[in-house]
């Protein structure tokens, strides 16, 4: 499914990275950011996919539970009135607003094909793209926490325990963040995950640069768009 940022197209490279520092086989995958699910479809094991926007975990929910499936064609005229009702707890308003939007931003714009020729049909792809990723997440939990209190909603204790491989995506710094989402601090989340590392957790971010401290494990050109051109995606532990 379209997603701002999404790691679609390499998500198999950074899981196969992620799997050789989990700290044991079984160890849990924690996913802070999950956005698009892509990365943590492609992991094996225990899995918790945390994001901060309601509307997209309650978007996964409804549909691990059976109770919703993505409609074949969205009009535009669907398209605003979900835009206007903006019902979190609707799972269309996130199908909507990412796979249904121009380059998945969160209601960037009525996503169309302008070439009559192929006359792309968003919601049907978006609707398959999400299937295949939920059939591989298959007994994963969705949680819906800022990433600063997710330790203390899932486990009791603002500390995450020792020996769980956490894993963050988050706002690059000085790119675009989805609506209705607050400005990202990066120090201090920086702060947060460090103070995570220093308790026995593995951690390991997404980012185009990171703080000396922090070591390289991953990198490679990528081409975000063809308006955007090519950026240098790196993974740090």
């Amino acid at each position: 499914m379209q997603y701002l940022g999404a790691k679609k197209t390499i998500a198999a490279e950074l899981a196969a990275v992620l799997e050789t520092l989990r700290p044991t086989a079984d160890a849990l995958f924690a996913d802070l950011f999950c956005g698009s699910a892509a990365v943590a479809a492609a992991m094996s094991g225990p899995r918790i996919l945390n994001d901060a926007c309601p509307a997209l975990i309650n978007m996964y929910n409804a549909y691990q539970a059976g109770t919703w499936r993505p409609p074949s064609e969205l009009s535009e005229a669907d398209y605003k009135a979900i835009r206007t009702a903006m019902n979190s707890e609707d799972p269309l308003t996130a199908f909507a607003a990412f796979g249904c939007s121009y380059s998945g931003k969160w209601f960037g714009g009525y996503a169309r094909d302008k070439n009559p020729e192929t006359r792309r049909n968003f919601a049907a792809t978006a609707g398959r793209s999400l299937k295949k990723i939920m059939d591989r997440l298959e007994g994963a939990t969705f949680t819906c926490h800022d990433y600063r209190l997710w330790s203390l909603k899932v486990f009791g204790t603002i500390c995450p325990p020792p020996g769980i491989l956490i894993y963050c995506d988050p706002p690059y710094k000085g790119t675009t963040t989805y609506g209705g989402m607050a400005p990202f601090d990066t120090e201090a989340f920086w702060a947060c995950v460090r103070m995570w590392r220093a308790l026995g957790c593995t951690v390991v971010v997404s980012e185009y640069e990171a703080p000396a401290d922090w070591r390289e494990v991953w990198t490679r050109p990528v081409r975000k768009s063809r308006f955007a051109g090519v950026r240098v995606e790196r993974m740090f532990v």
